[in-house]
């Protein structure tokens, strides 16, 4: 690779800012259009049980999630979209999409969190035209009574019931979806070194990255990269190095070799007292020449009672894909009463596209 090509990957990566990010599922299109609509949950039947498997957000973990938001599927003017109530109950849990079938209390791993018991939930007005190019908002918000947990490891289960709706069926209150291949490909970053346990942890400070291609047509964000932290030492700042070589320098004192000769250093914040995620997000410009070409990144933190007083994580390589689609990584079934256990499908067809804060 030559050397401009170096310096316009640092260049790109220097501009990163921290930010506190909706996850979706399918992960990565908070600001990216689903392109479809489907009535179900909400007005479809007049009850309606759903439930979606994905692949979860790769090299991620959120924090613990709190809300649960969905987009109208539609900009155009729909009078009969108005205002109204249903009473909805959410779980949410872990499961496989490979195991994943129409029988719904089979596709959970373990116990689900209930995260909402059977609540009145009031929904939006969608009734008003939008702007075609404009980015819908996050306006149908359910909050959680219970957080949910990912466990940073297994596929995500979401599972909605929903009766007693104040409106008709068919009203048109259709909330957005996409199609069966995801307009992006992401690639998670291969680990290549262990990283050291930081003050009072029982696991080593570790750090994932995610890459993202939107394709150079992308309005907002043709590329995208995701950088999270956690098991950092409580309250001290960190930040994560990027470089573009492979070091494994060992410094005298320190817990772990230093990974890489950094071209740049991305401020991620403070940790929490339980060293729980901080994380930076950048969307990126298109760079052909940037494709596969492979990163190396490593954490730091401040930690007065490491070795040198420095915590350092595992050590990750990872490559920008060269592919703008992939295909779905997503399920779902559902039945038209909510005491059903037995849905329709399961279909690969499609899935809709939700927020958590």
């Amino acid at each position: 690779m030559t050397r401009l090509v170096r310096l316009c990957i640092a260049s790109a990566l220097l501009a990163f800012h921290a930010a506190a990010q909706t996850w979706t599922l399918p992960a990565e299109l908070d600001l990216t259009d689903g392109g479809g609509s489907l009535a179900l949950p909400f007005d479809a039947e007049a009850a309606c049980h759903y439930m979606e498997v994905h692949r979860a957000w790769p090299g991620a973990s959120p924090a613990p999630l709190s809300s649960m938001s969905f987009r109208r599927g539609v900009k155009g003017a729909n009078p009969s979209a108005t205002s109204r109530t249903a009473s909805i109950l959410l779980r949410m849990g872990h499961g496989s999409r490979t195991t994943f079938g129409n029988q719904f209390s089979n596709n959970f791993t373990g116990t689900p969190t209930l995260v909402l018991p059977e609540t009145t939930v009031a929904l939006p007005d969608w009734s008003q035209p939008k702007s075609p190019s404009q980015m819908l908002a996050w306006d149908l918000t359910i909050s959680f009574t219970t957080p949910f947990v990912h466990n940073a490891v297994d596929d995500v289960v979401w599972e909605i019931f929903m009766q007693n709706s104040t409106a008709p069926r068919n009203t048109g209150y259709v909330v957005e979806r996409v199609g069966t291949v995801l307009p992006y490909a992401t690639a998670a970053a291969t680990v290549e070194l262990d990283g050291c346990r930081a003050t009072n942890r029982s696991a080593n400070m570790a750090h994932r990255v995610t890459m993202s291609n939107f394709g150079q047509n992308h309005a907002l964000h043709p590329m995208r990269l995701r950088l999270l932290t956690g098991n950092a030492p409580a309250l001290q700042s960190v930040a994560v190095a990027i470089g573009l070589s492979k070091l494994g320098f060992p410094i005298p004192g320190w817990c772990e070799v230093l990974y890489t000769n950094p071209v740049a250093m991305v401020p991620l914040g403070t940790a929490s007292l339980h060293g729980t995620d901080v994380q930076a997000l950048q969307n990126l410009p298109y760079l052909a020449t940037a494709i596969q070409v492979p990163i190396y990144t490593q954490a730091f933190a401040l930690d007065p009672g490491s070795p040198g007083g420095i915590a350092l994580s595992n050590g990750c390589r990872t490559a920008m894909p060269s592919a703008s689609n992939t295909f779905g990584a997503f399920r779902y079934t559902y039945a038209t009463s909510v005491s059903a256990t037995t849905g329709l499908g399961p279909f690969s067809s499609g899935a809709l596209v939700t927020g958590y804060n």
